[in-house]
């Protein structure tokens, strides 16, 4: 029962991060972007379901189009450069 409750919550988590991924404008590891991105992919890895990580990896494209002009902090940067 403990099982399927985490389960569920970490599916409620995942879905609620890719709706409302677009409409956070910082980019970094605490507080942005690259954070849901490494969510995603670790959840993806646990469920074994290529939706979220092929979810990621189009978040990730779209930030290396964007890497040059962004701050390179972990916080608030992009956590690329």
């Amino acid at each position: 029962m403990k099982e399927e409750i985490k389960n569920r919550v970490l599916q409620n988590i995942a879905n609620t991060l890719s709706m409302y991924v677009y409409h956070i404008d910082n980019n970094g590891l605490v507080n942005g972007k690259m954070g849901i991105m490494l969510f995603l992919y670790c959840y993806s890895r646990y469920v074994k379901e290529e939706y979220y990580e092929d979810f990621a990896g189009e978040l990730l494209d779209g930030m290396l189009k964007t890497s040059r002009s962004l701050p390179s902090g972990f916080e608030d940067g992009d956590s690329i450069g």
